[in-house]
Parts: structure tokens; C-alpha cells; sequence
């Protein structure tokens, strides 16, 4: 019996609990993630900075900035970071 979520009634907490509980999580090793540690911050604060300049109107999100954003996490190490994810994906889903 499946119920279907209705995000209108749930307060923003209960939505941040909603997907936390919902997410797999998907685990580096030690090495794994001290490997992409530096790469991935950088990629975190690009993330961050962009999308907040795109909400509150500072960018235009259109065409060129969007492929500027893929271009800067690229050069960031985005392709690294994916493929070291990878494994650990395969981990998670081999636990079925």
C-alpha cells in the first residue's frame, strides 16, 4: 500500500527528512574519498554560489551560462569525482 506524497503539507524539515530517508546513501572508502576530497569542496562551492546567483536574478540562467557552469566544474574535476563515485555505486547496488 503505496500512499502518495504530497509536498504541499510537509514543512520544509519534514521535506529535508523526507529525502534524507529516501536517498541511498552510497559510501567512499577512505581512499576513495580523500582522493576527491579537494575537488569535490571546490565543486560544492561552485554549485552553491551559482545556483543562488541564478535564483536571486544576479545571472541570467540561459544557454551560456549554463554551459560556463559545466565547463568550471569540469575544469574542477568533476569527470574525477564520477568515476570515483562509480565503485561506490556499484558496491550499493550489489547489496540489493
Amino acid at each position: 500500500n503505496t500512499q502518495k506524497l504530497d509536498r504541499d503539507t510537509l514543512t520544509s524539515k519534514d521535506w529535508v527528512g523526507y529525502i534524507y530517508a529516501t536517498t541511498p546513501i552510497v559510501a567512499l572508502t577512505a581512499d576513495e574519498s580523500a582522493k576527491i576530497s579537494n575537488e569535490w569542496a571546490d565543486i560544492d562551492t561552485i554549485v552553491d554560489s551559482q545556483f543562488i546567483s541564478w535564483i536571486v536574478g544576479d545571472t541570467e540562467l540561459d544557454n551560456d551560462t549554463w554551459n560556463t557552469f559545466i565547463d568550471q566544474l569540469n575544469t574542477q574535476g568533476l569527470e574525477n569525482c564520477k568515476a570515483t563515485y562509480a565503485p561506490a555505486c556499484e558496491r550499493y547496488l550489489a547489496k540489493g
